[in-house]
């Protein structure tokens, strides 16, 4: 089992509904209970003219990198995010590993 950190993001919508459900997500599929960072608002980078709701979560999983990625991704896509965004626009959901074991 592996200790991985996920970024999460939200600039439309109902922000703060995203990032519950995504928690809510994250929760079922950690094997330990997850930490969760506070929630907190930035600026746009790049093209997109929406604030950002951000926040991370410490999780537990037997789940290779790259299972991992692809369930996440498909979370994204649940969620309502585009297949293939434009870089750095603005977006329902934005799930990023930042951290996996000592990877």
């Amino acid at each position: 089992m592996e200790q991985v950190v996920i970024a999460v993001g939200s600039n439309m919508g109902d922000r703060l509904s995203i990032i519950q459900q995504t928690g809510i997500f994250l929760d079922q599929l950690s094997e330990k209970p997850i930490v969760k960072a506070t929630i907190w608002e930035s600026e746009p980078v790049g093209p997109s003219k929406f604030q950002f709701y951000n926040t991370a979560a410490k999780i537990h999983t037997s789940l290779s990198p790259q299972e991992l990625l692809t369930t996440l991704k498909e979370f994204e896509q649940k969620m309502g995010r585009e297949k293939n965004p434009e870089r750095w626009g603005p977006r329902i959901l934005d799930l990023d590993i930042i951290r996996y074991s000592d990877l």
